[in-house]
C-alpha cells in the first residue's frame, strides 16, 4: 500500500545464466523492477572470468539515471573489458546457447527488450 492509501503492483525480473568453455567463465545476469508508484530499474550485469561491469539505468520521471559499477577492472578500462567479453561471447556462441536455453533458437540478442521503461505495466 502507497502512501496514498493506493495499493502498489510490481513487477520483477531476473535472469542469468554462465558457462565455462576454452578456459574461460562466461556469464550474464538481467534484472529489472517496475512499480506503479513509478519506479523503474534495470540492469545488466556481465561477468568474464573475475571481471566485471554491472550497468543500473532509473527512471526518475523523464530522466534516466545510468550508474557503473566495476568487479576487478577501472572505469578506463571498461569498454577493453566490454571487447573482451564480446569476443569471448563470439568465440563460445554463449548468447546464442543462452537464447536457445531461453525458448528463442534465433540466437540474436537484443539488449533493448529489456531496457524498455515506456512498456506499460500489466495489472
Amino acid at each position: 500500500m502507497g502512501p496514498d492509501g493506493k495499493m502498489i503492483t510490481e513487477q520483477y525480473y531476473d535472469n542469468s545464466l554462465g558457462q565455462h568453455r576454452n578456459g574461460q567463465t562466461i556469464s550474464e545476469k538481467q534484472q529489472a523492477y517496475k512499480n506503479s508508484a513509478g519506479i523503474n530499474r534495470l540492469a545488466e550485469e556481465r561477468m568474464l572470468n573475475d571481471h566485471g561491469r554491472k550497468i543500473v539505468k532509473e527512471k526518475k520521471g523523464n530522466d534516466i539515471e545510468v550508474t557503473n559499477h566495476y568487479y576487478n577492472i577501472d572505469e578506463d578500462k571498461a569498454q577493453e573489458f566490454d571487447s573482451r567479453w564480446e569476443k569471448v561471447n563470439q568465440d563460445t556462441k554463449f548468447q546464442e546457447e543462452y537464447r536457445r536455453y531461453l525458448g528463442n533458437g534465433s540466437g540474436k540478442y537484443n539488449r533493448n527488450d529489456m531496457l524498455d521503461f515506456d512498456r506499460p505495466m500489466k495489472h
